[in-house]
Parts: C-alpha cells; structure tokens; sequence
C-alpha cells in the first residue's frame, strides 16, 4: 500500500479537495498548464476482462495532449514520462503532498496546432518480444529476474516476497510447447502458478500481486 501522511489522510476527508498534476517528460518538467485540460486519462486494471482472471498481464495506458512547443518535437517517441497527482493539505496554497500515479514510455505523438496527441504504455509492454528458450526451470523468483534483466525493467519484489506467495518456493518448469512464445507468455504462466496477477507498480517496476479483500495502492 502506498504511504501518505496523516494531513493527507485528513484532508481526503474535506467536503473540498483540491488537486493538482505534474508531469515529467524525459528531464523536462511540465505542470498541468501545459497539458491541455480534460486530456490526461490513465487506464490501468487488474484483468484484461470484464471478469477477474489469474494470470493477467495488463499493459497500462497513458493518454494525454500536451500544449505545443512545450517539449522538443524530435524528443517524444520512446520518452519516459512519470506523472504524480498533487493534493492541497493544508490553507497554504502550495502545501501540495504528490502521488505517484505511474510510469509511461511514449509510443505515439501526433502534432496538431491543438497541441502533441500522445499515448504512452507502462513497462509491461517491454515484455511483448520473442521467447527464444525452449524451456525454463527453477524457482520463480529466479525466473521472474530473468524475465525483467532480459526485458529491462526492474523487478519490485524481494526474493521473499516472492516465495511467501502460493507456490513461491515451488520448482516450475514451463515450455514452449505450452504457448510461451513471448516473455509475456512466461509472465502470463507463472503468474497462474503463482495465483496472481502481474502488473507494473507507481514506480514502473513488475510486480506480482494477490487478490484478496485487503486494499492495495
């Protein structure tokens, strides 16, 4: 779960909230007059379905339109942008405590006199790339590092952490044979073994997760 203060707590039961967006574009920082207002929608779940399903892997989605000449046009395909919500805590107007609400790289950015039409994935689609092995054995945490060293992104769990969940400490063995012809595909099977679904953290890190009917954030 994700820690904030006690004045954020507190002010979270105002019958007024008052928020703010900042984001990060590679090493450029934006604020939300730079966004085009109503623009910025960030899609992320647990399942790809309507219904819950173990195992998923689910690409986070990042959609937003930036005012033009804000950022260097050669720069946005494949840039990192990290983007926090801010709310007010207290009477002063610039007591603003921040949220990560993820990590996205750019795929798309189509200029308009409007502003940059962009839309951004998070890490896991790093994951969408051929398979070659024809077979995996070993535990799953050293499995789960394998797949993020061989994919570039940063694997959010302890060793521990990962053994404590259902069959974290158990040998698995997965082969091509069984469909796994991406690293996505592997990511998709260990999480069923492992009854979880995996997802990409408000730090842009791969994390398996339970469901269970304890909130996490």
């Amino acid at each position: 779960m994700y820690e904030v203060s006690l004045e954020y707590l507190a002010a979270l039961q105002e019958p007024i909230q008052r928020y703010k967006i900042k984001m990060k574009v590679g090493s450029q920082n934006l604020t939300e007059a730079d966004i085009v207002a109503g623009s910025l929608t960030i899609k992320n779940q647990c399942s790809d379905r309507d219904i819950v399903q173990i195992g998923s892997v689910y690409t986070g989605e990042l959609k937003a339109i930036i005012a033009p000449d804000i950022v260097e046009r050669s720069t946005w395909k494949g840039a990192r942008i990290e983007v926090s919500e801010g709310m007010m805590i207290s009477e002063d107007p610039e007591a603003f405590e921040y949220v990560p609400l993820g990590v996205y790289y750019v795929a798309e950015a189509n200029h308009s006199a409007e502003g940059v039409s962009i839309t951004a994935y998070d890490a896991m689609l790093r994951f969408d790339k051929v398979f070659n092995l024809s077979s995996t054995r070993g535990k799953p945490f050293d499995i789960l590092k394998m797949l993020c060293e061989d994919c570039r992104v940063t694997l959010g769990m302890s060793r521990r952490q990962v053994e404590d969940l259902t069959n974290g400490e158990a040998p698995v063995a997965l082969y091509s044979e069984n469909d796994c012809q991406t690293y996505r595909d592997v990511l998709f099977w260990l999480a069923q073994f492992l009854a979880c679904f995996a997802t990409i953290d408000r730090e842009g890190r791969l994390v398996l997760r339970e469901y269970r009917n304890i909130v996490t954030r």
